[in-house]
């Protein structure tokens, strides 16, 4: 966890945001068994709306008692007043297209190299109080949001390897599966054969069958860039 941060600003957000976002919205939350109390983890969820932070953020604090540290796109910080409060309270920017954009993931790298447990995590709802695309916050009637946490991902075929993309790719997608089964879980729906990916389903060459292919927000792929179904993982 960074250690650049405010504790008395980190402080002020819980007391200002956690009941604020009690009143708005109606949190149904499962699987907190699952959240280590102590240790690093790496919550893996999936993502539906710009609306996803509150909700992920809420859950990583009462289910695991601990601040959530998200990977955040650098010209949010950029935003005054949002910019200063987002350092202060640790979270880290992420400088897409940059060379050293991949230095922030330095130390979730340190730390998953040390043992700390990835937790897939799902939730539904999120994308009815601010949609994909929209800028229309909708948050009456009051939405309910579900979130669910799974067991650990067992990572072990990789440890001690050394890092790669091809490793990196396969660990992602051993991750999504099970994040997968827990959107299905929430929904009530088979999961596809297939995770949505953005790049195939904009093909037009007949190779990615739409029945493979559902609607973005609907599954989770990982590609960080904040397209529907991706995931920015908060670190606790």
């Amino acid at each position: 966890m960074s250690k650049s941060y405010s504790p008395t600003w980190r402080l002020i957000s819980v007391i200002v945001l956690r009941p604020l976002i009690h009143l708005l919205v109606r949190n149904k939350l499962s699987g907190r068994q699952n959240i280590p109390r102590t240790g690093g983890v790496i919550l893996a969820p999936n993502h539906l709306s710009y609306a996803d932070w509150g909700t992920d953020a809420q859950f990583c604090y009462e289910a695991g008692g601990r601040y959530p540290v998200f990977l955040i796109k650098a010209s949010a910080f950029e935003i005054k007043g949002i910019g200063a409060f987002l350092r202060k309270a640790g979270q880290l920017p992420v400088h897409r297209g940059r060379a050293d954009a991949g230095l922030v993931l330095k130390e979730a790298e340190n730390a998953l190299a040390e043992g700390a447990a990835v937790i897939p995590v799902a939730h539904w709802g999120t994308q009815e109080i601010l949609p994909y695309g929209s800028k229309k916050v909708r948050l009456f009637p009051r939405k309910t949001v579900r979130t669910v946490a799974g067991p650990p991902v067992d990572l072990s075929r990789w440890a001690g390897q050394r890092m790669s993309a091809s490793m990196l790719r396969a660990a992602t997608a051993a991750i999504m599966v099970e994040v997968t089964a827990l959107v299905g879980e929430l929904r009530g729906k088979e999961p596809p054969a297939v995770p949505f990916d953005p790049n195939l389903a904009s093909r037009t060459d007949g190779i990615a069958p739409p029945a493979l292919s559902p609607q973005p927000g609907e599954v989770a792929s990982a590609d960080g860039a904040g397209n529907p179904g991706s995931a920015t993982p908060p670190r606790c």
